[in-house]
């Protein structure tokens, strides 16, 4: 059910922090941080706000690790 569609969702999440450089438990942190709650109960718009902010990141990285 429901679920499996969460455990998507993270999985999806945790894939975008490991290219933004971040741990699961850096990331798991860092949404304590903002929201004040677990991974698993944040809700649609938080999910989407983190994973922005996380390719944000990634795409910062691949920028300047792309300067030679």
């Amino acid at each position: 059910g429901s679920e499996m569609c969460i455990r998507d969702r993270l999985d999806r999440m945790y894939r975008k922090a490991q290219d933004a450089g971040l741990s699961k438990e850096q990331t798991d942190g860092r949404i304590n941080y903002l929201y004040s709650k677990k991974p698993a109960d944040m809700t649609r718009a938080e999910y989407d706000d983190i994973c922005k902010r996380m390719d944000d990141t990634a795409k910062e990285l691949r920028n300047g690790g792309n300067r030679q």
